[in-house]
């Protein structure tokens, strides 16, 4: 999936294909590839602010990187 959507996106990698851009990171977040994901979900809400599903998956995102950064630190 995450192929398919990164095709979709270089055929039109404007904000109004969002919606590759969320299953992306979707994707993305199931073979637990966190920032990557977050910095797809950062272009869904910054390209559409009021997107409730988008928005609650980039504040789970930025937990999992946060967790992230913490056990690579120790």
């Amino acid at each position: 999936m995450i192929m398919d959507t990164t095709r979709s996106i270089g055929i039109d990698d404007s904000a109004n294909n969002i919606k590759a851009y969320f299953r992306r990171a979707t994707a993305f977040e199931g073979v637990e590839k966190y920032r990557s994901a977050l910095a797809d979900i950062r272009i869904c809400t910054a390209a559409k602010p009021g997107w409730d599903a988008a928005n609650k998956a980039q504040y789970r995102l930025d937990q999992a990187v946060r967790t992230l950064k913490k056990a690579t630190a120790r």
